[in-house]
């Protein structure tokens, strides 16, 4: 099962940042690519604060077809998490990018 996951700590508290991240159906208000959705029973999630900035990390698990597991998960991470994270980073500011983070 192909997964895929990114990561940055943006230069906002993570209250501030939760404030927006909570409201996961208005993601559509904020994600350049994606449009407002409805949201289930969902994980958890924790806000960590390093200093006066927030740790996000996002990532998505998915079942696809095996010839199109490359394709797939090339347009879940360059068609919504990056954008996703380059969102939050261009509303609060990306203080770095996490060890390992694409």
């Amino acid at each position: 099962m192909p997964e895929v996951f990114t990561s940055a700590v943006v230069g906002a508290p993570a209250g501030e940042v939760w404030a927006l991240l909570r409201d996961f159906a208005a993601i559509g208000d904020w994600h350049p690519a994606l449009p407002p959705s409805v949201i289930g029973n969902g994980p958890a999630v924790r806000a960590v604060t390093i200093g006066n900035c927030a740790y996000v990390e996002w990532w998505s698990r998915f079942d696809c077809d095996e010839p199109d597991e490359d394709k797939t998960t090339a347009q879940i991470r360059d068609g919504v998490l990056v954008p996703g994270m380059r969102a939050l980073g261009d509303r609060f500011g990306i203080a770095e990018q996490a060890p390992g983070a694409t």
